[in-house]
């Protein structure tokens, strides 16, 4: 996303159901050709990264102009790796820290249908203490 692709103002918010029947459904039936959204694809999510430098990367690309203690959360696709190919835990590794699962609860359409699960996760274990902790997925 180019700086300044959107409206002076514009917050980008959508609820769980919208990130889920929306977006992430149209990006995985769509493939490549969904490109419609202020949401980054980042194939390397977890990878070499710690959290603070995977925020660098895009935070400026967001067209945030709030001052920093107010900045609006990241959005991205990205791919899980699993332990290994007949594993069914993946590998939640990113830099030299993990992302520990902290709660989940289920997406729910209108229909009370469940469309999905949201997980929330925390960082730690990084070589950086200050950074334990101090980030939310």
């Amino acid at each position: 996303m180019e700086s300044g692709a959107y409206p002076v103002g514009y917050r980008f918010h959508p609820t769980d159901l919208e990130l889920v029947a929306y977006y992430l459904h149209n990006w995985v039936a769509m493939v490549d050709q969904f490109r419609l959204s202020p949401i980054f694809d980042f194939p390397d999510f977890y990878g070499k990264n710690e959290p603070c430098l995977i925020w660098d990367m895009f935070h400026a690309q967001s067209n945030s102009t709030m001052k920093e203690e107010e900045e609006e959360p990241l959005y991205f696709f990205t791919h899980h790796k699993k332990l290994n190919p007949k594993a069914k835990k993946f590998d939640r590794k990113v830099g030299s820290g993990t992302w520990s699962a902290q709660y989940s609860k289920n997406v729910v359409a209108a229909d009370d249908s469940v469309v999905g699960l949201k997980r929330e996760f925390w960082y730690e274990g990084g070589s950086d203490p200050h950074q334990n902790g101090a980030w939310l997925m």
